[in-house]
């Protein structure tokens, strides 16, 4: 899957030209958070983080980072029902919330 880095705005969101395969957008200001964009068109915001600590000794379905901790995502809504800041809001509260428990993926590859 493609991964392209940019800071996420409203305008990058709706221009964002759907391609062959799905490909993801990640916020270079707040780690773990990015778009999906599918190839049918259809783009959702998420989030994505290491589960730091969970039993990864069995098959969960899930990729498994080099330091062993499962790769998790969750999507926040679609582009068409949420803007690009209230998309990020709620990725902040999110791993605000969850930040003793989570590790954000990209802090991960970067540490």
């Amino acid at each position: 899957m493609e991964q392209k880095h940019s800071y996420l705005t409203q305008k990058l969101v709706d221009e964002s030209i759907p391609a062959s395969t799905e490909y993801i957008i990640w916020d270079t200001q707040l780690r773990g958070y990015g778009v999906l964009i599918h190839p049918n068109g259809k783009a959702v915001f998420i989030v994505q983080w290491r589960d730091v600590g969970r039993d990864t000794g069995r098959d969960t379905g899930r990729d498994t980072g080099r330091d062993g901790t499962n790769t998790r995502r969750m999507t926040l809504g679609p582009i068409s029902n949420m803007t690009e800041g209230q998309a990020r809001d709620a990725a902040r509260q999110f791993f605000m919330l969850a930040a003793p428990a989570l590790k954000p993926l990209a802090a991960a590859k970067a540490g």
